[in-house]
């Protein structure tokens, strides 16, 4: 009787060592299978994107408040990778040459032209700038936001049929000549300039802490192209996974530590002013943008401030601002 008691408890308890063991083991490979479908978000270090002015400077920041409206964000944002195109300049200029009827320009590398057009590629940046002689259409009907979108939609559609950018219908200039120096009313308006790039999670993305887009076409009320510009910010969009977003309350902090970027200033007189420090500094506005970083190609969100702030001289700058949405390495 003894005997069999004990050979029931070993058995019993053999069946649940077993049982314990294949229930470790499904718990081991459920981990290993929830990693390698659950993507990865690699830590986001601080670069030159986040904590360097448009100038190449570094800035001290003191005295930092937000006083605009509230900003709605998410409660995650969505971190991605750029993978690049090797997409050379000459992809982008054969079409314009052959279009265009444009020859090369004796003893100038990267320069086309032909009677009434002129391209350029610049050497540092790869950008590609073309422009042409047009008879803008006459001002009838209205130039409408709506319209302007449509028309340069149509030249991308035909130059560059899969490209996935997406028209900035906020940032829609109307200007009054060919100078694009002057923003006017869309109904008096000679033509108007639209940009397209890249979206992730319906927010814009721009380049670095310059903020270029992939491509901008400058149209008339015909859709003819005055000019367009071309910037290298191209390539496929891999999503990575989520991060825990910052609210501005949060960045405020970060700004003071000086991880925040200057990437447009405006002064009130001639004189050369220092970024190297900003005091009373007051953001005004704010808006989500998401920036590749060329050095890791990742792609995260920033916000981007719109306010002033007092220079080392005294001079009241207006500036523009941007500092990650979520967190980084410091």
């Amino acid at each position: 009787m003894l005997r069999k008691l004990t050979e029931a408890y070993y058995a019993i308890r053999t069946h649940w060592v077993i049982s314990f063991i294949i229930v470790a083991a499904s718990l081991v490979l459920i981990s290993v299978v929830l990693r390698l479908v659950t993507p990865v978000v690699p830590p986001i270090p601080a670069t030159s994107t986040a904590l360097t002015n448009v100038d190449d400077s570094k800035t001290t920041f003191q005295s930092v408040k937000y006083t605009g409206s509230v900003v709605e964000v998410p409660v995650q944002f969505t971190i991605a990778q750029l993978t690049p195109q090797q997409l050379s300049a000459s992809v982008f200029t054969q079409t314009f040459t052959q279009k265009f009827g444009l020859k090369p320009v004796k003893n100038a590398d990267g320069m086309w032209q032909s009677e009434t057009a002129f391209m350029n590629t610049d050497q540092n940046t790869g950008e590609i700038t073309f422009s042409q002689e047009i008879t803008p259409a006459p001002a009838g009907s209205a130039f409408t936001n709506d319209m302007a979108v449509e028309l340069a939609q149509k030249q991308l559609s035909l130059f560059f049929p899969n490209i996935p950018v997406q028209p900035l219908k906020n940032q829609v200039r109307f200007l009054a000549d060919d100078t694009h120096a002057e923003d006017v009313d869309a109904e008096k308006a000679a033509f108007a300039s639209v940009p397209f790039t890249f979206v992730v999670q319906t927010y814009p993305v721009l380049y670095k802490n310059t903020g270029q887009l992939p491509f901008t076409f400058v149209i008339d009320r015909g859709g003819q192209i005055k000019s367009l510009s071309i910037f290298p910010l191209l390539g496929q969009i891999s999503l990575l996974g989520k991060k825990n977003s910052l609210s501005v309350d949060q960045v405020i902090p970060h700004i003071l530590a000086g991880q925040a970027a200057i990437t447009s200033f405006t002064q009130t007189n001639a004189n050369k002013v220092s970024l190297s420090a900003l005091t009373n500094v007051d953001l005004k506005t704010a808006e989500i943008q998401y920036r590749v970083d060329d050095t890791t190609q990742l792609v995260y969100p920033f916000y981007s401030f719109t306010g002033t702030a007092q220079a080392t001289d005294g001079q009241l700058l207006n500036i523009n601002l941007i500092t990650p949405a979520v967190e980084t390495g410091k």
